[in-house]
């Protein structure tokens, strides 16, 4: 799998996606996380450039399809509370084909998340149920990106 963080900034009343940063990570087939220096990097990048933080993307082999584990749902948690408007991409891949999904917690995923004091407690998704609902109300939902024509530049810090 892989991990990135995109980068944002202000332009009038919209953010936009300026700058998306993959930092060192380590992983497997169906896991991926940040080692202790990609996560100075790039913080030291976001300074740098002068970005905040509006999202994060990550990859789900196939068969797995789109949508946010428990894992996921702590981590956008996090996001979402530093930042409301945040939102997960979610890349979904075989060979040959994408799927691209975004999401962002509904306001009771994320008081849901807030009480829970585990990130490997098992919440509800498409993974173990056929709607990621909890007491029959959507801990996370589906929303869009607005298309833009401005460049995003990637800072690629895997190797470097």
């Amino acid at each position: 799998g892989i991990n990135a963080e995109y980068g944002g900034k202000k332009d009038s009343e919209k953010t936009k996606c300026v700058g998306i940063i993959i930092p060192k990570q380590t992983g497997t087939n169906s896991s991926c996380v940040e080692t202790e220096q990609g996560t100075e990097e790039r913080g030291t990048l976001m300074v740098q450039y002068d970005l905040f933080p509006i999202g994060w993307i990550h990859t789900h082999p196939h068969p797995h399809g789109l949508f946010l584990s428990s894992i996921d749902m702590h981590m956008q948690y996090t996001e979402q509370a530093g930042n409301p408007d945040s939102v997960a991409i979610v890349i979904s891949y075989q060979t040959g084909r994408a799927e691209l999904g975004v999401f962002q917690m509904t306001e009771y995923g994320m008081s849901e998340i807030q009480r829970c004091n585990s990130m490997a407690a098992s919440h509800p998704s498409p993974a173990n149920s056929t709607h990621h609902l909890h007491d029959g109300k959507n801990l996370y939902q589906k929303t869009a990106l607005q298309k833009s024509s401005h460049k995003v530049r990637v800072f690629d810090l895997r190797n470097s």
